[in-house]
């Protein structure tokens, strides 16, 4: 028969066992949170690095006389997304996914913000009233119309 103390003490070590299995999940999935916000601040500063040097939309030339204009941190997003479907980066394919799913957000940002902007340009420019266009003391567009017939 065994003393009450190698009991407690097995007990406990079960117990102790059975816990660390039910906090195994959240650890893997604490570990895993924590990579996937580090790939993102990476991928982040180093296409913020970039556009300090120069811009990230590069010309690219078809032809003589075709240019297209292609974002590179979109196209590192679809190379990192399409490699991360590759069968020979298994061991990398979650790295490669969040780092491309990251650069396609940065691109995202930047084109939709290029987009607004240049709508919001051309709305103030043709005499409409655009984002930001009024200002205090101005005067109305209207009554300046008015008043010139």
């Amino acid at each position: 028969m065994a003393s009450p103390i190698v009991k407690w003490f097995e007990n406990m070590k079960t117990r102790g066992h059975q816990s660390f299995h039910s906090h195994r999940d959240s650890i893997v999935h604490g570990a895993d949170v924590m990579r996937q916000g580090g790939e993102s601040v990476v991928v982040g500063g180093v296409l913020g690095a970039i556009a300090h040097g120069r811009p990230l939309d590069m010309n690219v030339k078809l032809s003589a006389t075709n240019t297209i204009s292609v974002p590179l941190d979109g196209a590192v997003g679809l190379a990192a997304i399409g490699a991360s479907m590759l069968p020979t980066f298994k061991e990398i394919r979650t790295d490669l996914k969040n780092a491309g799913s990251a650069a396609l957000a940065v691109a995202s940002y930047r084109k939709v913000q290029a987009l607004m902007n240049a709508k919001a340009a051309k709305t103030t420019h043709h005499g409409e009233l655009g984002m930001g266009s009024a200002q205090w003391g101005a005067e109305d567009p209207l009554i300046a119309a008015a008043r010139a017939l």
